[in-house]
């Protein structure tokens, strides 16, 4: 079994043993590959593409059962791995936030559109756009604030950012459990 966050490289001490073992792998994808490197390191090379297409398609073709955490990935994993079964199976939630939590009072911005983001904060969710989508909102002095949860790579930088050049429509809460 293989928890296929980034990068797909992990899957190839699996590959080796179910080879030696002659056992069947399991792959659950966190993270569609080869499409997330080639956007992160803005690949432009028709050739490097194609040697990542060609090195996922055979990870993924040496899995038996591929179990995706969005929908919209299976399309794209059938493309390379058409003989591979890929199932929808999402990421859990732990119980407590499914009951006897506590509900903290929301903040009062009846005067503002709120866009939440929550998750990763790293190279590949383009934290300078969003850095540069809030000074235009300020610019032309939209009420819209970004609320952002997380953390990652980026997280510091995203508070530097912040406080360096006084933004005031994003409110970053940090990690959560």
């Amino acid at each position: 079994f293989v928890y296929g966050v980034s990068p797909i490289l992990q899957i190839l001490p699996a590959i080796v043993l179910s080879f030696l073992k002659k056992t069947p792998i399991i792959l659950w994808v966190q993270d569609l590959w080869p499409e997330t490197v080639i956007e992160v390191l803005n690949i432009k090379s028709k050739i490097i593409s194609f040697i990542l297409n060609k090195f996922v398609t055979f990870c993924y073709s040496r899995s038996s059962l591929i179990l995706v955490q969005s929908n919209h990935f299976k399309e794209g994993i059938k493309a390379l791995s058409p003989k591979s079964k890929v199932i929808y199976h999402p990421n859990t939630v732990d119980e407590i936030f499914l009951s006897n939590h506590k509900k903290n009072k929301p903040r009062n911005y009846k005067k503002d559109f709120l866009v939440v983001f929550a998750g990763n904060v790293g190279e590949a969710q383009s934290i300078e756009t969003i850095i540069s989508a809030a000074l235009l909102l300020i610019k032309f002095s939209l009420k819209i604030k970004l609320i952002i949860y997380g953390s990652g790579s980026k997280a510091n930088w995203l508070k530097h950012e912040i406080k360096d050049k006084k933004i005031t429509n994003i409110i970053y809460k940090g990690r959560f459990p």
